[in-house]
Formats: structure tokens, sequence, C-alpha cells
């Protein structure tokens, strides 16, 4: 199952480049036992359409660049080079910027851009010494790779599942920890942001999350992260510029389970705003935030934007 390869000309680039997979395969293993999709550096968070999405394809591409590494590392390696290119182009903001953590082994395992960028960059210039290209190029077996491709395909979707609404709950009934009980069933929720236009707020599935009957109308009301950039930039117009017709603002916020007093950025809000908060869950919320829209007289939701990164 493995390359047959000369040890003068392929021994070495073979054992570097199964060597280097596995650091790609440590993070993906992360980020698919403990990891969230709002994890993810925000510059690429949504780039296959929502937060999940793109937090499921980019594990399941990790796993399949390392199968192939570790099977037919002669053709696994040029995957494996690109991988590391864009990681180094996703990383460099971040570093730019002074951010504490990339998120690509979770927030439960910290790890600074210029850390995660330096590893990457030396495996990257460890692959590429080794000169990959010399390793002689065998048949594929696709009756064996294509298999394990479909099983780490199929992992990220089986086991990060999107959650569902539970039965609806009184939120102000105590449970067994004294905690109000949880909306949802699964470890993360992907609000359905595209029936809300035109809708009542009470028909929504926000509606489960917070209390409607609490939230003013007509109103100017956000969803944020407190670790979101742009949300911060958002809230800051809204502070120096607030909604023309004078309508109160509503800012619902998002907890995360990494959230702290250190890392919040949303430290500029527009006063007398009412505040809700949306209880964590254990992969979050997989919607790309600021999310904005007006609210009627008649508690009919306006048009919904989320807002561009």
């Amino acid at each position: 199952m493995t390359e047959s390869t000369s040890p003068k000309k392929g021994g070495i680039a073979a054992t570097v480049v199964r060597v280097a997979c596995l650091w790609v395969l440590a993070g993906a293993l992360f980020k698919l036992f403990k990891g969230r999709p709002s994890d993810l550096p925000e510059s690429v968070r949504s780039f296959f359409g929502s937060e999940l999405m793109t937090f499921r394809i980019a594990i399941a591409a990790e796993l399949c660049i390392v199968i192939l590494c570790l099977l037919k590392p002669a053709w696994g390696w040029v995957p494996l080079v690109l991988l590391f290119l864009v990681f180094d182009v996703v990383l460099a903001p971040l570093v730019a910027s002074g951010a504490e953590s990339c998120g690509c082994f979770g927030s439960d395992v910290p790890i600074t851009p210029l850390m995660m960028m330096s590893v990457d960059t030396v495996l990257l210039l460890a692959v590429l010494a080794s000169r990959p290209w010399r390793m002689k190029r065998k048949k594929l077996q696709p009756l064996i790779l294509l298999p394990l491709f479909a099983f780490a395909t199929a992992a990220p979707f089986l086991k990060i599942q999107e959650g569902r609404l539970a039965d609806p709950v009184d939120p102000t009934a105590p449970v067994d920890d004294g905690s109000p009980p949880s909306p949802v069933e699964g470890d993360n929720y992907l609000f359905e942001t595209d029936s809300w236009s035109g809708s009542v707020l009470h028909d929504t599935d926000l509606a489960r999350f917070i209390d409607a009957d609490m939230v003013p109308f007509p109103s100017h009301v956000v969803l944020y992260r407190q670790t979101c950039e742009v949300c911060a930039e958002h809230l800051k117009e809204l502070t120096l510029q607030p909604p023309a017709d004078g309508n109160p603002i509503v800012l619902i916020r998002i907890v995360e389970n990494g959230d702290t007093p250190e890392n919040e950025v949303t430290k500029v809000k527009p006063d007398g705003a009412t505040e809700f908060e949306i209880r964590a869950l254990a992969r979050g919320y997989g919607n790309t935030t600021p999310i904005s829209f007006e609210i009627d007289d008649t508690l009919v939701i306006g048009e919904v934007t989320i807002h561009e990164h």
C-alpha cells in the first residue's frame, strides 16, 4: 500500500512527507473531536457558505491529504505543500494583527499564529528540501484509496452534525444544574437566517433562544460575537451614527465557550441598547456575524444583512 522508493532518491523524502503530514493530522483530529466552526480564522470561516460547512470541508480535506501522504507520499507531497502554503497565507494577517490564537487546533488548545506559521513553514521547507519530486510514482490503487477518502470525507459530517431545535421549553424553568435548558439538541446550531425576512420575530428560530416578548419594536437588531473584529467595527459605527429613524437598538450576543474578558473586542457599544445573550454550545453557532435587521411596529423582520468579512 505504500510507495516503493529508492533509498537514495526517495526514502528520506517519503519519511519527511509522512512526518510532516502528522502535524496536519493532529490539527484535523483536534478540530474533529473538540473544535468549533468559529475556531477558524475569520477570513476563511464562511468560505463554503456557512461556518459549519466550511469547518467540515476543511477537516475532510486535511484528512484526505494525510491519507494520501501516508500511503502514497510521491503523490501526496504536492497537496501537502499547497496546504502549508494556504496555511501561511491565512496566518500571515493574524500574525500581523497580533492575534492571540489561530484556532488551528481549536480554542481549547490556543496556539499563537506566529508559532503555528513557524511550524508550518519549517515543515514546508523540510518537505521541499527532501526533493520529493524525485520519488518514483506508482499507481494510486483507487480500490484502497477511495474507500479511505470516503470515510475521511464522511467523518466530519457524521461527527459534527447540525443541531436541531429541541421541543419547546420554558426558558425560565430550572434544571438540575440550575442553568436554563438548551433549546438545541446537539452541540452546534445554524440559525435559519434565510427565513427570517418577512417573518414575525416570534415565529423564527431566533425566538427560541431569547425572550422575544422583551424585544422592543420597532427596533434595529444586531447579532454579534465579542471576538469578532467586524462586529466591533459595526457596533462602533452604530455608536457614532445611530439609526436615522431613531428606533432603539437591540444587541444579541452569541456567547462562545472561549469568551474571556481579555479577548473581547466589542467594548464600544451604543448607549441604551437592549442586550440579550444566547448561551454557548459546545461547538458554537455556524453563522457569520454580525447579522443585522430591522423589526417594524408589527414585529415583522425586514431584510437580514450578514456583513462582509
